[in-house]
């Protein structure tokens, strides 16, 4: 997927159904006609779609995909954060 030519736009998408964080950002550029996109927040989470509101629905599909995969049991439950050097 090359980047010539694409156009990069930021724009929030609300994730339903899930209690952390709620929303996150979704980045998307056109290629070959398509919409291409990522969740900035959350590494691995691409999709596409025909029009922008496909691209919207297929990414909320592919987050809960992930969860699902994941078995992911950290939702709704209390978070800590630290700062960690590397």
């Amino acid at each position: 997927m090359g980047r010539r030519g694409t156009l990069w736009v930021r724009l929030p998408v609300a994730i339903q159904e899930v209690t952390l964080p709620g929303q996150f950002t979704l980045e998307y550029w056109q290629d070959s006609g398509w919409y291409v996109g990522r969740l900035t927040e959350v590494p691995g989470v691409f999709s596409q779609g025909e029009t922008l509101d496909k691209l919207e629905q297929n990414i909320r599909d592919a987050y809960r995909m992930m969860l699902e995969a994941e078995g992911d049991t950290h939702i709704g439950a209390r978070r800590t954060e630290i700062t960690v050097d590397v």
